[in-house]
């Protein structure tokens, strides 16, 4: 059996012990948050936000509060998607669940439109 999949079986059967290959040398690195230790919870919250924000956005005629309800669930899809954003191992998680496009553009449009209200245009 491989090292990988020992360390697999002994986590199936709830032993704790340390992944293969994590006793090398310390680098000085951060540590990447995993989807298991809580990295997930951005992407729920972003995956929510999505979710009421589309929602909100088919009413705009027929509710007035559907604009705001729409506008509060852009702002939390934006703040979700600056710390997913701000970690490789969250990213990591976005592509696996398919929104890393999208965390990437609202990444890129709040860094736009930061810039824009400082007084510097950015070009394409």
């Amino acid at each position: 059996m491989t090292p990988s999949r020992v360390w697999r079986q002994s986590v199936r059967n709830g032993e704790k012990s340390a992944p293969p290959g994590s006793q090398g040398p310390d680098l000085g690195l951060a540590p990447i948050r995993s989807v298991a230790e809580g990295g997930s919870i951005w992407i729920q919250r972003f995956k929510e936000a999505r979710r009421r924000f589309i929602t909100a956005a088919g009413r705009f005629g027929l509710d007035h509060d559907a604009k705001r309800r729409a506008a509060e669930a852009r702002h939390q899809m934006t703040s979700a998607a600056e710390e997913i954003s701000k970690d490789a191992g969250l990213l990591r998680g976005a592509e696996r669940a398919g929104i890393v496009g999208q965390v990437k553009s609202l990444t890129r449009e709040n860094r736009r439109g930061l810039s824009k209200e400082r007084g510097f245009e950015l070009e394409r």
